[in-house]
């Protein structure tokens, strides 16, 4: 049997609160016979008897986690915007013409962006060019000067 630390998880499907995980590593170690741990396993639980209130999972992190209160509100903003993109996403496919629609602005956002950063680009090299050029003629400039 392992034990494993509590800390903020990242999944969104929690219905409130902030979502835990264990760390990867375990901190405590029990070797058990098999036989001897099913015999003392307490009846099973319904999934409903599993879930833990959001109360009691911020009581489970402030007391487990090197995260200020701060931190913990950032991760609970993150967590909560991939909530919303997530039920945003589950919306969408219910009306399949707001998908084609939606996907047509993606498309115009991200063509709109990739000309922005072309132009951007040429700009600077267009820039660097004269630069060079200027160089150039300095140094002409200066070597028939020497002469």
């Amino acid at each position: 049997i392992r034990e494993y630390a509590i800390r903020m998880g990242d999944n969104p499907s929690v219905s409130s609160g902030p979502p835990i995980t264990i760390e990867w590593k375990h901190f405590n170690e029990k070797v058990i016979d098999v036989d001897t741990f099913e015999q003392n396993l307490p009846p099973r639980r319904p999934a409903t008897a599993m879930a833990i209130p959001a109360k009691e999972r911020y009581v489970l992190l402030s007391g487990s986690t090197s995260l200020s209160r701060n931190q913990l509100t950032e991760q609970l903003k993150k967590v909560m915007s991939a909530r919303l993109n997530r039920n945003k996403t589950l919306a969408m496919l219910e009306f399949p013409q707001y998908v084609f629609v939606e996907e047509k602005l993606e498309l115009a956002k991200r063509g709109l962006r990739n000309r922005l950063q072309k132009d951007r680009k040429r700009q600077e090299k267009e820039m660097i060019m004269a630069a060079l050029e200027q160089d150039r003629k300095e140094r002409e400039m200066r070597l028939s000067l020497s002469y």
